[in-house]
């Protein structure tokens, strides 16, 4: 049997279309988690007797320069499955399916009847966005993906002077992490400038009030450019998790730190998390960071003079500034960590939507004393990142 071919021009798939009486043409981006994962499948179904008259072809997209359109290919997200019999276009199907599922799909499809239902199972759709960012649709409730601790890296500046970035992408939207005394803490987004980048990372400590939610903040500017932290906001929202996506709200019952005194008089033993064992690994490879905790590596939330503000008591919502603290001849920047919590209601499922960003100067890169300032976000307040903060195993050891 023929198995898969890969296209390489437009016009090879214009070419595949109208002289092959069946194709099946799956596009897919090369850095794509579910397109990946969906390539078994579509192989297996090539090398199947049951559909030897179906010609399969891959268009890897971000190998070429032409545009969806040209590519026959309207929506902006991957995997994307279409399904062709005497050159017109039957079936799109958009995001991962299963391998029963798509076998069902193309049977469907080219005996001229609908997609079959597979009784008993919840239909999920998986799915990636041109611009990095992957998805789980839920048309049902069902099993979320867990959280790996994912993150969108960008290594360049594109424009010199350019104050503002476009929000980081949130490759796990709606992911589920379940702390253990083994796997405590989870990267839940990450912010880049070139080397400088700032972390949020998610923890809970299991045998302590099992309400409480953690988070840490930390600053890594890169000292070659001079660079400092100047600001940072971080907000975050909170409700109970339940069928049918509905949130209700949680109200906040405790909060820490209310302010730089705050942090101060009760500073906060947290456990850091440890990321990659380098920085060149960062580099060749940032979109895949899973995050685990080490029990040796702890340390307070060292203050110096930075400014904190902290509030959202008794209602849904925190919110911390952080300010970088100044002297009468320097500006000392934020300092590399910060731990913060909250006290919920008790809760086997806390949903959450949170949003941050972060002023970055930096210097003599620019020259003649110029300062580079970018906005980094993670996240915004009309597009915030979401996680399900999944607490049933810690409720059920209590």
């Amino acid at each position: 049997m023929p198995g898969v071919k890969t296209i390489e021009s437009v016009g090879e798939l214009e070419a595949t279309v109208s002289s092959e009486a069946r194709a099946a043409v799956l596009y897919t981006m090369s850095w794509c988690p579910w397109c990946t994962k969906l390539k078994p499948a579509f192989e297996e179904a090539a090398q199947t007797a049951e559909f030897a008259d179906v010609a399969f072809r891959v268009v890897v997209l971000d190998k070429h320069t032409e545009t969806d359109e040209q590519w026959r290919k309207p929506k902006s997200s991957v995997p994307q499955t279409h399904l062709y019999e005497n050159g017109q276009k039957i079936r799109e199907e958009c995001g991962y399916m299963e391998r029963d599922a798509f076998f069902d799909c193309l049977r469907g499809a080219f005996s001229g009847r609908g997609p079959l239902e597979r009784a008993g199972e919840k239909e999920e759709t998986h799915q990636c966005s041109s611009n990095g960012a992957c998805c789980l649709n839920r048309t049902a409730s069902g099993a979320r993906p867990v959280c790996e601790g994912k993150f969108e890296d960008r290594r360049k500046r594109a424009i010199l002077f350019h104050k503002n970035k476009k929000a980081f992408s949130d490759l796990e939207p709606n992911c589920v992490f379940r702390p253990t005394d083994q796997d405590r803490g989870i990267l839940i987004g990450r912010a880049n400038d070139e080397a400088s980048y700032f972390d949020i990372i998610l923890w809970n400590a299991p045998h302590e009030d099992p309400g409480r939610v953690y988070f840490n903040l930390d600053f890594m500017p890169d000292p070659v450019k001079k660079a400092r932290f100047e600001s940072v906001l971080f907000s975050v929202t909170f409700g109970q998790d339940s069928e049918g996506g509905k949130h209700t709200p949680l109200a906040i019952k405790d909060l820490f730190p209310t302010d730089s005194d705050d942090a101060a008089s009760r500073p906060l033993l947290a456990p850091q998390v440890d990321e990659i064992s380098s920085e060149q690994a960062v580099l060749d490879d940032g979109s895949s960071f899973v995050s685990s905790l080490d029990e040796d590596r702890r340390s307070d939330a060292s203050v110096t003079a930075t400014v904190i503000r902290g509030q959202g008591l008794h209602s849904p919502t925190a919110v911390w500034n952080i300010t970088e603290g100044k002297t009468s001849s320097n500006r000392l920047g934020l300092d590399a960590h910060y731990s913060m919590y909250i006290t919920l209601p008790t809760s086997s499922t806390v949903w959450m939507k949170f949003w941050a960003k972060a002023v970055l100067v930096s210097g003599d890169q620019v020259g003649l004393g110029l300062k580079h300032r970018a906005t980094l976000q993670i996240g915004t307040a009309e597009k915030p990142y979401e996680r399900v903060l999944d607490l049933s195993e810690v409720l059920n050891q209590t």
